[in-house]
């Protein structure tokens, strides 16, 4: 089986030329050949032939009266270790948390069932979606498929080694400042963090209630447009609205049939400034510089401006807040969640936060989690800081500061998106714990949607 759209398998299975325990068997090959090597995934589905076997009893009945297959009908999907499975463990890839095991799925990740998807297997993530290199205690280090002294990126760098290395269709990852647009760029694949509170994150082992987003991750655009469909919450009412006061969306195929009249905004700022510039940076200007003058040659108008007040690491300083909300924002998902989290050797919550617990019992990978950034150190001692609420506040402020310039630069340039490369630098080589020169926050911080799709010069 080659690296088939869904929508390609779909006919395959219509028309009799394979069937979905194949597809599963194929893949089940693949992960045996390949990931022992890429170490991208931590479980694959134990049930996986048997859901197959009955998945290819319905499509006799489906293909007799000729009715519709559901949208992700034999889709093997590949998840995240963050969402929560019933039949899987869920453990953020940390030692701590090994053999942890929810009661229900995430209603996500129902509703990928529901459509006819197999949840496939879990992926390895950089430890509780903390950094951006895809290493942890229980997953090692996963390894780029292109290259495999580098990273794949991170934190859903397991999602995406495993989709661009075609051990599953189509995948799902999360993203908190990167983690999803990180490693579609850094695997060439696609990925979209859509508007905040478009997907439900209920049943995600969380980071920060601000800034998270899940999403769908896979090797074309149909194929993630297809997911996204599954996955996306119409009844939320938390889901950010853009400047006009409707939630923003993917546009369909009819109304991107022409480029023609198009506007984008090419955010100068966001590009490495000369004097930094190294070749690997060169190489991210000319096929950041390519696909400029491809849409320029469609019809496209092409804006040029700076914004020195959407500079990430501006942004980072003064308007990130990560580290206010991880320990309570994972306490209440343990809370909601709790599994068998006694029987893994976790006393209850409202007697210590489960952050303390896993520092405590000191079994995480300290390359992963160093001291110095590790979001699990840095929300306990955020914790114990007096000031830290005056600080939270001034930073929710800021970032709804962030979210009416975003209108108005909008509204001022008169553009319908921005365009800019998610990294300014390749990903970095294997025993490096951080990913540095990354722009993926503005999205995270404001709301908005934010799609990476590869490039070439």
């Amino acid at each position: 089986m080659k690296e088939l759209t869904v929508e390609a398998y779909h006919s395959a299975l219509r028309k009799g030329a394979t069937t979905v325990l194949e597809s599963v068997q194929f893949y089940l090959q693949r992960c045996k050949t390949l990931d022992p090597t890429l170490k991208a995934l931590i479980c694959i589905n134990p049930n996986a032939e048997g859901i197959a076997k009955t998945l290819d009893e319905k499509l006799q009945h489906i293909l007799t009266t000729n009715t519709s297959l559901p949208a992700l009908f034999g889709v093997c999907v590949i998840v995240k270790d963050t969402y929560a499975t019933e039949d899987m463990p869920t453990t953020a890839r940390c030692k701590s948390l090994a053999g942890f095991q929810t009661l229900a799925d995430a209603p996500v990740v129902g509703k990928i069932k529901a459509a006819g998807g197999i949840i496939f297997a879990k992926a390895n993530l950089h430890e509780l979606s903390c950094q951006g290199v895809t290493l942890s205690s229980l997953g090692g280090q996963t390894l780029n498929p292109y290259d495999l002294t580098r990273t794949p990126g991170g934190s859903s760098g397991g999602t995406a080694a495993a989709l661009a290395a075609n051990l599953g269709m189509v995948g799902c990852g999360g993203d908190t400042m990167n983690s999803i647009r990180s490693p579609a760029s850094a695997c060439s694949i696609v990925g979209l963090r859509p508007t905040l509170g478009r997907v439900s994150t209920a049943g995600i082992i969380p980071v920060s209630w601000t800034q998270d987003a899940i999403g769908p991750m896979g090797r074309t655009v149909a194929d993630i447009r297809r997911l996204f469909t599954v996955m996306q919450d119409r009844s939320s009412d938390r889901a950010e609205t853009s400047s006009t006061g409707m939630q923003p969306s993917l546009p369909t195929a009819k109304q991107i049939s022409t480029l023609r009249g198009l506007r984008i905004g090419i955010l100068n700022t966001y590009f490495q400034s000369d004097p930094e510039e190294t070749i690997e940076t060169q190489q991210v200007r000319k096929v950041m510089g390519s696909a400029f003058e491809k849409l320029a040659s469609q019809g496209v108008t092409l804006v040029h401006f700076d914004e020195q007040g959407w500079a990430i690491p501006k942004l980072s300083q003064e308007l990130d807040v990560q580290r206010f909300e991880f320990k309570q924002n994972i306490d209440e998902f343990f809370d909601l969640n709790h599994g068998n989290l006694h029987e893994i050797g976790f006393r209850p919550l409202k007697e210590e936060p489960l952050i303390n617990q896993v520092i405590r019992k000191d079994e995480f990978d300290r390359t992963a989690l160093p001291p110095n950034t590790s979001m699990i150190y840095l929300a306990t001692s955020t914790s114990s800081n007096p000031d830290s609420e005056g600080e939270y506040q001034k930073r929710l402020q800021g970032i709804r500061h962030l979210k009416s310039s975003l209108a108005s630069k909008f509204q001022d340039l008169n553009v319908d998106i921005f365009a800019y490369p998610h990294q300014t630098q390749l990903v970095v080589n294997t025993g490096n714990s951080t990913q540095p020169n990354r722009n993926g926050l503005l999205a995270s911080l404001s709301g908005h949607p934010s799609l990476c799709i590869p490039g070439r010069s």
